[in-house]
């Protein structure tokens, strides 16, 4: 249990240095000497001395316990962690960490991609991370019929602009977005697959928008946000990141927001001549 208790205390970066560590004690020690399996001593067989006379009453070559590796492998590095509260994956996590050490021990490299896949009993859950030169990473998932599952998107900065399918977040289908936290985007997937890219948001401010005859100030807002539009307006909706919609109304006078949690929200105003949209933040 080395890797999940040093990832537990927010050192992964110890942790994939031991997973690929080459000298005794190691997996990679065992696989230089030739394992495909997982053997109960590091030493168990080595091709200097072959097999270990020393130790001959506990040198078992197919042994689990090394092996729980594996597990911090899909749980933690691929990211596919159970829900313990609805059982079997109904729901479940997706919560990849990449490899993003700065300082790599003699002879080692850094992860730069990986693919796990479990097959549940809804059906084939898939995770895979690519990192781009950026520092970034592209991320494909696939959520079984049936479930649904929680992303946790690693981001470089907060304000990183997110996209699915090559479509900004708020207009992708099976997504929503749920808030930042501790560095990583939290979205909500239903079943299906999502191609997640990331790239560098322009700033934390987002400016006013301003169309020919349309708009909203002040942006970001805190208890007030004002429309102002030069065209008849029929219908005025605002919809929070997580796809619930806040306010409907028939005119384009200033909205109340005092009541609304801060993050995220499309603006939607149609008129008589054409439809308007534009993002705005609550602070």
């Amino acid at each position: 249990i080395l890797n999940q208790t040093l990832s537990e205390q927010g050192m992964d970066d110890l942790a994939y240095d031991l997973l690929l560590q080459r000298e005794n004690p190691s997996w990679l020690y065992s696989v230089d000497q030739g394992a495909t399996t997982i053997w109960e001593r590091w030493d168990s067989y080595t091709k200097e001395s072959g097999f270990n006379k020393h130790e001959w009453n506990m040198n078992s070559f197919n042994h689990y316990s090394y092996g729980v590796v594996s597990e911090w492998m899909f749980r933690r590095v691929a990211g596919i962690e159970a829900d313990e509260a609805q059982p079997g994956f109904k729901h479940f996590f997706l919560m990849p960490t990449p490899d993003e050490r700065t300082y790599f021990p003699a002879g080692q490299e850094r992860i730069t991609s990986v693919k796990a896949s479990h097959g549940s009993g809804y059906g084939l859950i898939r995770s895979e991370w690519q990192r781009t030169d950026d520092g970034r990473i592209a991320y494909t998932a696939t959520v079984p019929a049936n479930t649904t599952a929680t992303l946790y998107l690693p981001l470089v900065n907060e304000n990183d602009e997110i996209f699915e399918s090559g479509n900004a977040l708020e207009e992708a289908e099976g997504v929503t977005f749920k808030g930042i936290e501790d560095g990583k985007a939290v979205i909500g997937l239903e079943s299906g697959s999502y191609e997640f890219t990331t790239e560098e948001g322009k700033s934390d401010h987002v400016e006013e928008t301003a169309y020919k005859s349309f708009r909203i100030h002040p942006n970001p807002f805190h208890d007030m946000l004002n429309i102002n539009c030069g065209e008849t307006v029929r219908q005025v909706s605002v919809t929070a990141g997580n796809g619930q919609t806040v306010c409907i109304q028939n005119h384009g006078r200033s909205i109340n927001t005092s009541a609304w949690t801060p993050g995220l929200y499309i603006v939607q105003v149609d008129t008589a001549e054409g439809r308007y949209c534009t993002k705005a933040i609550k602070e």
